[in-house]
């Protein structure tokens, strides 16, 4: 029963997921990975060890880590409760890392994979259009303009099957 007493009774809208089941996050405290501030535990899956979480969501969280060595593990001791005013304050800079990264392998590799890559290339081009008109920065917009065509046609290419279902 003491133990219940001490359990957050608030609930409130955030933008944050259970990276381990999937549901958002309707707490104001919840477990958050300390090195990468970006995987998010729900009250229920923070109560487990963190060698009980699904493999899968351990491995996607392990690829986050790119500072870890070889040979260093995470463990419990890397969650930690947060609340969620930290967590907001932590996450925007995080995802902005994250964009600017995937938006240096989309310019590396000269390809859009997917519609996710295509929104960071089209808010790129939305920063760029809205900064002068540097000559570096107009050949910067042109290759990733040409990016966006080139993942256009080849969707035209592909042949795309969508069923829609109405309920009206």
């Amino acid at each position: 029963m003491a133990k219940r007493l001490m359990e957050t009774a608030s609930e409130i809208s955030t933008h944050f997921r259970c990276d381990h089941c999937g549901i958002t996050i309707d707490d104001v405290a919840w477990r958050q990975c300390k090195i990468c501030k970006i995987f998010d535990l729900c009250h229920t899956c923070g109560k487990l060890k963190y060698n009980q979480l699904l493999a899968s969501v351990r491995d996607d969280h392990t690829q986050r880590h790119t500072e870890l060595g070889q040979f260093e593990l995470i463990t419990d001791d890397c969650i930690e409760k947060i609340l969620v005013e930290q967590a907001e304050a932590n996450s925007q800079t995080i995802r902005n890392k994250i964009r600017e990264e995937h938006l240096n392998r989309i310019q590396k590799e000269k390809k859009i994979s997917n519609d996710y890559d295509m929104s960071i290339v089209m808010d790129e081009l939305e920063k760029l259009k809205k900064t002068s008109s540097l000559p570096s920065k107009d050949i910067e917009w042109h290759g990733l303009d040409s990016l966006l065509a080139r993942y256009h046609l080849e969707a035209h290419e592909r042949n795309i099957r969508i069923l829609s279902l109405d309920g009206g």
